[in-house]
């Protein structure tokens, strides 16, 4: 299964391991790191663990 941040509602997702880190619709974190990866809108990437989407302000 692919993995697109935005199809969950958020603009990018930071992940390690196939676990995700942190998560946010604001601006990307600087990264640096061989088993860390920053996931933007059109990465596709498989195996990770999503958290729950951000709630829709009414």
């Amino acid at each position: 299964m692919l993995v697109r941040p935005e199809a969950h509602g958020w603009r990018w997702l930071l992940a390690c391991d196939g676990e995700v880190l942190r998560s946010g619709d604001g601006r990307p974190p600087q990264v640096q790191g061989a088993r860390v990866a920053l996931i933007l809108p059109g990465s596709d990437c498989a195996h990770f663990h999503l958290p729950a989407p951000p709630r829709a302000q009414a």
